[in-house]
């Protein structure tokens, strides 16, 4: 064991009265691969990983690139937390109090391993080695005494890292339940859906292509919690269009707006029917009435409102952008009254919400926060992420730093736009408050204790100006 001396930069508690060592020195122990900080009364603490240089921790980067419109219901997903864009009520998302379920598959094994067969799972390719091969991540060891559950234990410890020269696969993990292997994605969510479970050996069953694949009991699809909703209501232009009443309708005329067929009458009697009237002012009112759903009769339509302008009724779509500018609006009248297109935006194209605007709601919203849909009073914990306008980018920074935030899942559903790792997560080198580090230009001291997931910025100077 050796032993290296390193400048002590602690400070000893004000109600120690035990007296410092003479050299007033702290002591790293290398203890193999892994040195340690030995203090002055012998207690270790594990300084440095691999160097006797620290490393900054990185939190992992993801941007969000725009090319296009933001169009409202578009999702993007960031490991277990998705965000909806919302042009209709900036606070309602489409699965209100929906529950999260993990995306899960399964491996059954029907044989011993050969060597050098592969499988993969979420994208990693693991490699069957026979026992004294088997010293690399990736590699499954195939067992001495052959058992099926013995393979499937080899199998699921590839998979979670579990050996001390692997490395855990970064999106799901796995658990052996005797000839069976399950496969449970990190992260809740649709996203999990989508992981790759393949097998190129004739050994191995696997549930489907994909982990979610088969819904078979104890096999699922992921399901994605409760979107964070992203208000786009004030950004995204509403789609109109114009009926003008320029003479009146009669008896069994119909039109459509949206989804729903509106039949006249001379006296309307049941949903979907509107009274006729003796004007085209009353005629106007009365299709307003139905289309709002404040004639006692009618439902409110679920696609537009519509107000009256003279003796013409203008409708305005409920969501926001260019969605709205596909809205039916068709009509088999037989006098001159008429749509003024076969769909909304005959009056105000929408052009849906600008780049710039959809980044300036993002970051807006994770500002404000959020508050439980159903229940204004109520708060949301927000997710753990910042985001910041870069050219009209979205960049967001998880607030936990190192490799853990490397297995969020990327999910987009997004119309002109997409989402991309920019920097991954490193865990930082963990030390005590005052630890002190020195390698061959430098010496390090770290201010304030911190794990390796943390926030944190080791201090240095050049041996040369001490």
């Amino acid at each position: 064991m050796s032993v290296l001396k390193w400048l002590r930069l602690r400070q000893r508690p004000a109600n120690d009265a035990r007296a410092l060592p003479a050299d007033d020195a702290i002591d790293l122990v290398n203890r193999g691969n892994r040195p340690s900080v030995r203090d002055q009364y012998g207690n270790e603490t594990e300084l440095l990983a691999e160097s006797a240089t620290p490393v900054d921790s990185v939190a992992r980067t993801m941007t969000l690139a725009n090319t296009g419109d933001g169009i409202h219901g578009d999702v993007f997903g960031i490991g277990d937390y998705f965000f909806e864009l919302n042009a209709t009520d900036g606070k309602t998302p489409t699965n209100v109090g929906a529950s999260p379920i993990t995306a899960q598959g399964s491996i059954t094994v029907g044989g011993v391993g050969v060597a050098g067969q592969t499988f993969v799972v979420a994208g990693v390719t693991y490699t069957f080695r026979a026992i004294a091969d088997y010293d690399a991540t990736g590699e499954v060891g195939i067992p001495a005494v052959y058992t099926a559950g013995a393979q499937a234990s080899y199998i699921a410890t590839a998979i979670n890292g579990s050996e001390s020269w692997e490395t855990a696969n970064a999106y799901v993990t796995a658990e052996a339940d005797g000839a069976v292997v399950r496969i449970t994605a990190r992260n809740p969510g649709a996203g999990g859906t989508a992981l790759t479970l393949t097998e190129a050996t004739g050994n191995l069953t696997v549930s489907a292509s994909t982990l979610g694949g088969n819904t078979t009991a104890p096999n699922r699809a992921g399901v994605n919690p409760q979107y964070f909703v992203i208000d786009i209501t004030t950004t995204a232009t509403k789609a109109q269009g114009t009926l003008t009443t320029a003479s009146g309708v009669v008896a069994d005329d119909t039109m459509t707006v949206g989804a729903t067929v509106y039949t006249f009458k001379a006296a309307a009697a049941a949903a979907g029917e509107i009274t006729i009237g003796g004007t085209l002012n009353v005629l106007a009112e009365n299709i307003i009435a139905a289309i709002n759903g404040t004639d006692s009769r009618n439902s409110a339509n679920a696609s537009v409102t519509a107000a009256i302008s003279g003796s013409n009724v203008i409708l305005t779509a409920i969501t926001g952008g260019v969605l709205g500018n596909a809205i039916v609006s068709t009509e088999t009248f037989t006098g001159a009254t008429a749509f003024g297109a076969t769909s909304l935006g005959d009056t105000t194209l929408a052009d849906g919400t600008e780049d710039s605007e959809v980044v300036d709601a993002i970051v807006a919203q994770f500002v404000a926060g959020w508050t439980n849909p159903l229940d204004a009073t109520e708060a949301i914990a927000s997710p753990p992420f910042t985001v910041v306008d870069s050219t009209n980018d979205a960049v967001f920074t998880s607030t936990l730093h190192g490799s853990v935030p490397n297995g969020y899942v990327l999910l987009d559903a997004m119309a002109n736009a997409g989402l991309t790792e920019t920097t991954a997560g490193v865990e930082g080198t963990k030390g005590m408050a005052g630890a002190g580090a020195i390698d061959a230009t430098n010496i390090y001291v770290l201010l304030t204790a911190n794990a390796v997931t943390d926030a944190y910025v080791w201090k240095k100077v050049a041996h040369g100006a001490v």
